[in-house]
């Protein structure tokens, strides 16, 4: 959505996020494009980015029990 935000989901690793809801509101509500997650603020959603200390993401196409 903004070029001078570097977003990257920490959930799906999409780099795609979409505005959701009135462009009037107050507090605007933004989607990820990937995974579908709500958020308000997409440089604080990136912060939890947990790939940069080295640590890969769940495989999340098997099934949890087998993790």
């Amino acid at each position: 959505m903004s070029d001078t935000v570097s977003f990257r989901c920490p959930i799906c690793r999409s780099q795609v996020y979409e505005r959701v809801g009135l462009a009037t509101d107050r507090r605007p509500v933004f989607e990820c494009a990937g995974c579908s997650v709500l958020f308000r603020d997409p440089t604080r959603l990136t912060r939890f980015e947990p790939h940069t200390a080295g640590i890969l993401a769940p495989e999340l196409s098997q099934h949890w029990r087998k993790l």
